[in-house]
């Protein structure tokens, strides 16, 4: 089984890829970021992502995909049955978002490898909750995560149970500590595999009571340079793509690509053993870094050093409800000075 990251494809031709042999003999599950559409042009010049049929259409004709489709850019187009209706006319496997609670939170049940993918995104990155009767994605709190796990863990013994977040801010290097904390204890819980994603660049790993935590894999085929009229492209450190592979003996794979964004061409670079991997330790600094000592280093170590609050190890929920609303209050400032660029300065 291989994850991959976020796929945003606005047109067929969107990026030149030709993925290696051995992608067409496994289970993929890839993140879908973005509203499934028809029509792609009327979203470009706004803050929207959205993919295109015959876009998805041909990576589901040529390999075997489940889509996670929990995260900030899957309403975009503010009409789900659209996608929906477009899921289903290309019979695509789909999961983590729906019209209320009880469709977003089933998860991907894969009953010949026995295994299980629950699916949660954080609403701090704008993911847009579901409820018993809203649409949107299956929560990232904390509790809900758990019972979530635990009842999937005792409704399918023996089934290997996975966990895929959206999660983290945009272009973070390192876990958020609260986050990381979470997966230690989902862990302890019994949780066979952590994958992450949202941040758009690739961030490191660790094991925990012998079990691989991944923590962002970074795009996949995120095309550059088209969306908000052009000017949605990634830092060049973004341009390193990570896909993970599964191995249920435990000899997990790492498969790099990079993106060229001036041809916008994915091309492959090398596949690297989990046990001997020198890409993802340069990239994994802080996994000798204890619970305890990790929010200090955090701090010091981050990507954004001002104004985005850090979620602390040990953070009670009245502090992290604060938190959220600051995060709210920011993200509006920034959308709103966002949506005036484009209208007065890039029109």
């Amino acid at each position: 089984m291989i994850f991959i990251g976020d796929i945003a494809l606005p047109k067929v031709n969107s990026i030149e890829y030709n993925l290696p042999s051995f992608f067409k003999k496994k289970t993929i599950i890839a993140n879908l970021e973005g509203a499934l559409v028809e029509k792609t042009e009327d979203y470009l010049k706004s803050s929207k992502v959205v993919n295109e049929v015959n876009a998805i259409k041909k990576i589901h004709e040529n390999y075997n995909v489940h889509f996670s489709i929990n995260n900030n850019h899957i309403f975009d187009n503010n009409d789900f049955n659209e996608s929906r209706l477009n899921f289903n006319k290309l019979g695509l496997s789909v999961f983590g978002a729906g019209e209320n609670i009880e469709i977003a939170s089933k998860p991907l049940i894969l009953h010949e490898e026995k295994i299980i993918v629950l699916n949660f995104g954080w609403s701090v990155i704008e993911c847009k909750y579901a409820s018993k009767i809203k649409e949107g994605v299956n929560p990232l709190k904390h509790s809900h995560v758990k019972n979530e796990f635990i009842k999937y863990k005792n409704l399918y013994s023996g089934f290997k149970i996975f966990t895929f977040f959206h999660w983290d801010y945009e272009l973070e290097a390192f876990p958020m500590p609260i986050q990381r904390i979470l997966s230690y204890e989902l862990i302890d819980l019994g949780c066979d595999l952590i994958i992450g994603a949202h941040p758009h660049r690739v961030q490191g790993f660790e094991y925990y009571k012998n079990k691989p935590i991944i923590y962002s894999l970074g795009n996949f085929l995120f095309a550059q340079n088209i969306y908000r009229s052009g000017t949605l492209n990634f830092p060049d450190f973004c341009n390193l793509e990570l896909a993970f592979e599964y191995s249920l003996k435990g000899d997990h794979k790492f498969h790099f690509f990079n993106y060229d964004r001036d041809n916008n061409k994915l091309e492959f670079l090398k596949t690297e053993s989990i046990s001997d991997s020198e890409t993802m330790e340069k990239l994994s600094y802080f996994k000798n870094i204890k619970l305890s000592d990790y929010d200090k280093w955090f701090k010091a170590n981050r990507y954004h050093k001002k104004f985005i609050p850090i979620y602390r190890t040990n953070d009670s929920k009245l502090i992290v409800l604060a938190k959220n609303y600051f995060n709210q209050l920011r993200t509006i400032g920034v959308n709103l000075i966002s949506s005036l660029v484009r209208k007065f300065i890039l029109k």
